[in-house]
């Protein structure tokens, strides 16, 4: 009770005095917690971080650090579109196992080392994912990626609930993707090798798709083109299993902008292999916001009772 009673009450004065007072980032160690500000707060905060700690970052643009190689867990306020509520972050490069970076907007590339159990969430990537070495086990959850090179040398690789712009590498046999429940707005048809379940997958480069044989694998999925000068027309050959419909339509019946992220907005009525909508509103849903206490609400007294003390109520909803 005593680290959430700690938490609660640094996340509330973030919320009340980072514009006022600049930039926050707290760091808590078990039951300790401190506090950094300005731009360059969460160096700082990562400086005197242990292995376990976590970071927590206000709205507002920070300066990154040469890359992460403590397992910490770092969570931002806010990342799918630019306001006051937004956390930026130009770039990040991750050196260390079990790191987990989540509510942050991307400027810049990220890029993924020799690590393990890797766990991207709730961010907007709005250049690159990539990667310098072999990785396992990195999950991409209810994000926002423009390019993906990282797939090339991910080993039990899986992306879910996720809206992606393409795939910008290719990947082999031997390190099949897992994706699961995303929007993929410009997809090559053999890349990357994958599983796809109950994705929604879009095309703007050929006017026919011809899937590889033995190389991808498609359950309850459906392909349409969002060109809206031509239709495309997708063939499954012997070897490559498709257990789902396949529609190709003009992009304007099912999304309504080319360029909506997350596509959250999109028009689709086919449901997946689990009985739910494909995309990211099927699969575990999609939120915006990280897991951490968000005040919904606050009321403070505006003077004191007999005894000399205030009465404050604070209202805070974790979003699992």
């Amino acid at each position: 009770m005593k680290k959430i009673i700690l938490s609660l009450v640094a996340l509330f004065s973030m919320s009340a005095n980072s514009f006022a007072d600049g930039l926050t980032a707290t760091l808590q160690q078990g039951d300790n917690m401190q506090a950094f500000y300005g731009v360059d707060a969460f160096k700082q905060a990562y400086e005197k971080a242990d292995s376990g700690a976590i970071i927590t970052l206000s709205a507002g643009n920070f300066n990154t650090i040469d890359s992460v190689a403590k397992s910490v867990t770092i969570i931002g306020n806010y990342a799918f579109t630019e306001s006051a509520q937004t956390t930026f972050l130009s770039t990040l490069s991750v050196t260390v196992n079990n790191v987990t970076v989540e509510g942050i907007r991307f400027s810049g590339d990220v890029t993924i080392g020799a690590v393990s159990n890797l766990h991207i969430k709730r961010c907007y990537l709005n250049a690159n994912l990539r990667c310098t070495a072999n990785h396992t086990n990195t999950l991409i959850d209810e994000c926002v990626v423009k390019c993906d090179y990282a797939v090339e040398k991910g080993y039990n690789y899986c992306i879910k609930n996720s809206t992606l712009q393409y795939f910008g590498a290719k990947n082999s046999t031997a390190n099949i993707a897992y994706i699961t429940n995303c929007v993929i707005w410009n997809w090559y048809h053999s890349q990357p090798y994958a599983i796809y379940k109950n994705n929604v997958l879009g095309n703007d480069y050929t006017s026919t798709i011809t899937a590889d044989v033995n190389s991808e694998f498609y359950y309850n999925l459906f392909v349409n083109t969002y060109d809206i000068y031509k239709n495309t027309t997708v063939s499954f050959p012997n070897g490559c299993v498709n257990e789902g419909n396949t529609i190709n339509k003009n992009y304007t019946e099912y999304f309504t902008s080319k360029s909506v992220y997350p596509a959250s907005a999109m028009k689709v009525t086919k449901l997946g292999q689990d009985g739910k909508p494909v995309g990211i509103n099927g699969g575990t849903g999609f939120s915006v916001w990280p897991a951490i206490p968000r005040i919904t609400s606050k009321t403070i007294d505006s003077s004191t009772d007999a005894e000399g003390k205030i009465n404050v109520k604070i209202a805070v909803k974790v979003q699992q």
